[in-house]
């Protein structure tokens, strides 16, 4: 995959990673020259009507997010072997799951730090009928935003039932 052009528009430069849905891949976008993240469906999840209807649900719910601490959404698309894939701002920097391994529990500061911007982050969400189904250290990434510590997270949003 390294190396290849995808739909005309997205150059891979690299794996990111991979997950239950499929595959995370570091692109650069060809006409724009800005780097993304690519996450394509597993291609047998694919053949399954209720994960592609998710995938698309997922696209549709992230769109609906604009904050500092949520990745956002900038396209989505099915490539010409069937596979179908979105594709949201890189986050650059450290993986909060991979940190916590390396280093064990973080200073008390810093984790009530992180804490607030996710609970403002889900709060958004919340606000505009979306949650998250997959919270957890993996799926946070610690960016500097101007200069300041920040978190980034990824995609895994849904949308939910408005309150009672």
């Amino acid at each position: 995959m390294l190396g290849k052009k995808l739909d005309g528009r997205y150059h891979v430069l690299s794996k990111l990673g991979s997950g239950a849905m499929g595959d995370v891949y570091l692109v650069q976008h060809i006409l724009l020259r800005r780097r993304e993240a690519l996450k394509i469906l597993n291609k047998r999840l694919a053949a399954t009507q209720q994960f592609v209807s998710r995938f698309r649900r997922e696209a549709r719910a992230t769109n609906r997010l604009h904050h500092p601490n949520i990745v956002s959404l900038y396209d989505i698309g099915q490539l010409p072997d069937g596979h179908f894939y979105i594709t949201t701002e890189y986050a650059e920097g450290e993986n909060l799951g991979v940190l916590l391994q390396h280093t064990g529990a973080l200073p008390p500061a810093r984790v009530v730090a992180i804490l607030v911007q996710l609970a403002d982050a889900v709060g958004h969400a919340h606000e505009r009928g979306v949650v998250h189904r997959d919270i957890k250290p993996d799926n946070m990434i610690l960016i500097e935003h101007r200069g300041k510590p920040s978190t980034a997270g990824w995609t895994s949003w849904s949308t939910m039932p408005a309150w009672p």
